[in-house]
């Protein structure tokens, strides 16, 4: 399996990141998982067939493209894909049920990523769960048992994950999955991961997957 990945800058508010990109994106999500995401700053979006001229430009542009890379592995082994951070000091709402609370998240030397699962089929577009996560602070030990009864020694950063807002899409060779903030994602886990770190530009993530090596 192999990931296109880039992610599209722009300065916050940008006329077409916040508003007439999605309108050439459909939702492929259901409409509670849809809602879900956006409570929490986040949407997905799918564009089938050629990119709209404007977004082909802000993906392969050099100065609005960031970080584009090709990830390949196999098939049912997950890929990080790190979208923003290191943040000093993150304060933001999670959302985990749409009747719940909001809980507050508050996190030092915070880094985000998406990680992506794709599974193939006999035939058909490529299946690819996304989860969302985040790794924090400084390290720790961490002691996990072998099959021997002892335990071993792992020593990394804590992390938090966001199962509620996990989604699975599927994707054709000439699909582009988007992903981003809402309009509004100020203090929320849509900042968190596609506002960068001095509030000033937001970015929208681009996702092409084949099952090619």
């Amino acid at each position: 399996m192999a990931l296109r990945l880039a992610q599209v800058e722009q300065a916050i508010g940008d006329e077409y990141l916040t508003k007439r990109l999605w309108a050439s994106a459909p939702d492929p999500l259901p409409h509670q998982l849809s809602a879900l995401l956006a409570a929490n700053g986040l949407r997905v979006g799918i564009i089938s067939g050629p990119l709209p001229a404007e977004f082909d430009a802000l993906a392969t542009g050099a100065t609005t493209a960031i970080a584009p890379t090709l990830r390949r592995g196999l098939a049912g082994q997950p890929k990080v894909i790190p979208v923003n951070g290191p943040f000093d000091r993150l304060t933001a709402d999670v959302i985990d049920t749409l009747t719940g609370d909001p809980r507050r998240l508050s996190l030092e030397a915070a880094e985000f990523a998406l990680t992506a699962l794709g599974t193939l089929r006999p035939s058909g577009p490529m299946v690819v769960k996304f989860q969302w996560q985040t790794q924090y602070g400084d390290k720790r030990a961490f002691w996990t048992p072998t099959a021997d009864g002892g335990f071993d020694r792992t020593d990394e950063r804590p992390k938090e994950g966001f199962p509620a807002l996990a989604f699975e899409v599927d994707l054709e060779p000439a699909d582009t999955l988007v992903v981003g903030p809402t309009m509004n994602p100020e203090g929320t886990l849509g900042a968190a991961f596609f506002v960068t770190t001095d509030g000033l530009r937001q970015r929208v993530l681009v996702v092409r997957a084949t099952a090619g090596k």
